[in-house]
Order: structure tokens, then C-alpha cells, then sequence
């Protein structure tokens, strides 16, 4: 038999851990020029493009 949980709990758990990977996104970023900011969002957006570009067909 499956395990028995709290919806109520799972559910903000959920909204704790969003909450938690949304504050360390900011903390991260805290401190760093909107330049550099912008130049590493741009390089990440390149190379998951070129990742993307090497997939087979039926990895996708």
C-alpha cells in the first residue's frame, strides 16, 4: 500500500522550496552589474542552444 500523506503539507512544502530556490536566485545575483548579469544569461541561453542543436531525434 502507498504511503499515506497531507496534501495541505505537501502543498506548502512546495511553496517553501519555490520560495527558497527564488531567494537564492536573488541572493546570488545581488551585487553583480545588470551587464554581467545580462552576459551570463545570454552565454547560458547559447550554450543550451547548442546542446540542443547536437540531440538526436529520439533523446528529445
Amino acid at each position: 500500500m502507498g504511503k499515506v500523506i497531507n496534501l495541505r503539507t505537501a502543498r506548502k512544502q512546495k511553496t517553501r522550496e519555490a520560495l527558497r530556490e527564488k531567494n537564492a536566485r536573488v541572493a546570488k545575483s545581488a551585487g553583480v552589474k545588470a551587464r554581467e548579469r545580462d552576459r551570463v544569461a545570454r552565454q547560458n541561453t547559447l550554450s543550451e542552444r547548442a546542446l540542443d542543436g547536437h540531440k538526436r531525434e529520439d533523446e528529445t
